[in-house]
């Protein structure tokens, strides 16, 4: 009894330390950007000509994949080394489980338009109370090839493989030791509130659990780096459609594009659902000695935890008009 209850207290001194470790590292992030965005202003101001080009289109988003790089994925790798983390063993860099990858793949993107639903109705909400929640993702409009080529690099491909290394390597992968669950909700918490406003937070937040559990279904991050890819190279593919057709041509395209995510979603699910009956698809379950409340105190609690969210929610707020 006694060998049972140290188990425990060593597992709860553990979920805060990790919890503490990961909301140091973005709170690190978030300083480490503040500092990044001060020196390209400096070098802007030497460099005026290339900040130009494009209406500083071609700048902004080779700065973005530069930082993103260095701001984001640095610190998941640097902090796993103090964690003493190999983030490939904790998530899987290779192939889906044999069967998994489709189905799990058709639920994931068919997630998006639910998500996108949800999204709106809270938005709505916020409007209906006269707070404007401001989109912290701004279409820039490129106008030259370059510029387009390397905002497609910029709000897709950086940060469909930067965020899931970050979110899901890093956190969900660094909590799965005190339960999927638990660290799957954690990991999208933090992933929600890292966009810094309430536009986003919400789409987010519902995203970052599906991606978690379609690592824990497939084994495999890059599903989730592929869904998050086609969500992002979606929105500026629309943007860019809204800018250059008419609203009905939108309209129809945007519909179709939805109604196709939705039905290949319900085949995702539908297709899920017999593995599961089958006893072919399993979630690990959480086979430590803390009950959930105490492990998701133990890591909600830690100050670090506490700091990051805190920001995030003041700087989310002040976004709001």
């Amino acid at each position: 009894m006694k060998s049972s209850n140290l188990s425990a207290q060593k597992e709860k001194e553990q979920a805060f330390l990790y919890a503490s470790v990961i909301g140091g590292c973005f709170l690190a992030i978030y300083f480490l950007t503040k500092l990044f965005n001060k020196l390209i202003i400096f070098i802007a101001h030497q460099f005026p000509s290339f900040w130009n080009y494009d209406n500083g289109n071609v700048a902004d988003s080779f700065v973005y994949i530069f930082y993103a790089v260095i701001c984001f994925a640095l610190p998941a790798i640097v902090f796993s080394k103090i964690m003493g983390i190999k983030m490939y063993e904790n998530v899987s860099f290779g192939r889906a489980k044999k069967g998994m990858g489709l189905p799990v793949f058709m639920a994931a993107v068919g997630i998006i338009p639910m998500a996108n639903y949800i999204n709106n109705i809270i938005v709505n909400i916020f409007k209906s109370y006269n707070y404007n929640p401001t989109d912290g993702i701004v279409i820039i409009s490129p106008q030259s090839v370059a510029g387009m080529v390397l905002y497609a690099v910029h709000i897709a491909v950086i940060p469909a493989f930067c965020e899931e290394l970050l979110c899901r390597a890093f956190v969900f992968g660094s909590l799965r030791k005190f339960g999927e669950h638990t660290a799957a909700v954690f990991s999208a918490v933090i992933f929600a509130l890292f966009h810094k406003n309430f536009q986003q937070i919400p789409f987010a937040f519902v995203l970052g659990l599906v991606f978690a559990y379609a690592i824990s279904i497939s084994g495999s991050i890059w599903i989730p780096v592929l869904v998050h890819f086609i969500n992002n190279l979606a929105s500026f593919a629309f943007e860019l459609l809204s800018q250059h057709t008419g609203d009905l041509t939108y309209r129809l395209v945007s519909g179709i594009y939805m109604m196709t995510l939705a039905v290949m979603g319900v085949i995702g699910i539908i297709w899920l659902s017999v593995k599961i009956n089958k006893g072919t698809l399993d979630i690990p379950s959480y086979k430590g000695e803390v009950s959930a409340v105490s492990r998701n105190l133990h890591i909600y609690i830690s100050p670090t935890v506490i700091a990051f969210v805190g920001l995030m929610l003041y700087l989310a707020i002040e976004n709001m008009k």
